[in-house]
């Protein structure tokens, strides 16, 4: 049985104020109708593979390119998106 499926922004693994800071897991910034569902091993998982890449992508300008990070999680075997899943949204 498959639960259900989340697209997590990018955008909620950052922490203001502090720019060489990626959350992940329960760390990540989302309202309460969200957390229970980010709170899960598979998606803490996920959350914490993107933030643990980023960095290793991100030019010295700062700034993380979204395209290269997506292309990197999917070849490490990541479905980003609900249409790639074998399951589809749920």
């Amino acid at each position: 049985n498959v639960g259900p499926s989340f697209e997590v922004p990018y955008g909620c693994r950052y922490t203001p104020g502090v720019e060489t800071l990626l959350a992940a897991g329960r760390c990540v910034s989302c309202d309460d109708g969200m957390w229970d569902g980010l709170c899960v091993t598979p998606d803490c998982a996920v959350t914490g593979e993107a933030a643990g890449i980023a960095p290793a992508l991100t030019p010295l300008s700062g700034r993380t390119e979204i395209g290269t990070l997506q292309s990197a999680l999917r070849k490490a075997g990541q479905k980003l998106k609900f249409d790639e899943l074998e399951h589809g949204r749920e």
